[in-house]
């Protein structure tokens, strides 16, 4: 393999950048999901929401104030339980994955469950299947964070798609960025057609194969770890991101 090719795969090596892809493939399904069937609402562009909200608020009847407010409150309760369960406090990035996957399972098995048990036909069912996806998208978004990985933030793209066009101007040096946030952007996209696509059988099913994406993504993470060796280094400050 050549020292070119060596570079364009360098930032997929190890078990984080690939569990990451696997994560913003998941939450664009869980995205489009929600928006679709579960009352016009984001898990995890929060961003979004807040717009929707103001939105809402001028009553224009293109957003639900409700459904907007409880994925703002829940994604935030999200990022606080992981704290409050310590699933960040590790300098090894592998270790704050390991805590931080099987916590996120369970909840996401929790709002499938309520999901097939409660449906989707009334506002208080949507309104509590919403809350707790918001809770699992937000502690793997403070998770993410915490880890600080470029360009990986498994539940935005501003930052991937403002970076190709800037990347585009100085290929030598950022070509391995370029390739990760393309990768991302795949991601988050697949994830949205395979939930769109899916919506029109059920909600349900959508949520299964959500819940279906992220043990993908433990077992990428669980194989990539056997064979990958962590540096010992801590991982850098987190950064502010948009989104």
């Amino acid at each position: 393999m050549t020292s070119r090719a060596l570079a364009m795969i360098a930032p997929m090596r190890g078990p984080i950048p690939p569990t990451l892809i696997a994560l913003t493939f998941a939450t664009g399904l869980v995205d489009a999901t929600a928006f679709l069937g579960l009352g016009g609402v984001f898990i995890g562009n929060m961003t979004g929401n807040v717009v929707f909200f103001g939105i809402a608020l001028t009553g224009a009847g293109l957003a639900k104030t409700e459904a907007t407010v409880v994925a703002l409150v829940a994604f935030a309760v999200g990022g606080a339980l992981a704290g409050r369960l310590r699933l960040l406090q590790s300098a090894r990035a592998i270790h704050v994955m390991r805590r931080m996957l099987p916590v996120e399972i369970g909840v996401v098995v929790l709002a499938t469950i309520a999901a097939f048990s409660l449906g989707v036909d009334s506002d208080r069912d949507r309104l509590i299947i919403v809350a707790i996806l918001a809770i699992a998208i937000g502690l793997q978004n403070a998770t993410v964070h915490a880890l600080a990985i470029p360009d990986l933030t498994t539940t935005v793209v501003t930052q991937q798609l403002s970076g190709i066009g800037s990347d585009a101007l100085d290929v030598e040096d950022a070509r391995a960025q370029l390739v990760r946030r393309v990768i991302a952007l795949v991601a988050m996209l697949a994830g949205a057609v395979v939930a769109a696509l899916l919506i029109r059988v059920s909600v349900e099913l959508a949520l299964a194969a959500a819940l279906a994406s992220l043990l993908v993504s433990v077992a990428v993470f669980l194989v990539m770890s056997r064979y990958t060796r962590e540096p010992t280094t801590s991982p850098p400050a987190p950064s502010d991101g948009g989104g």
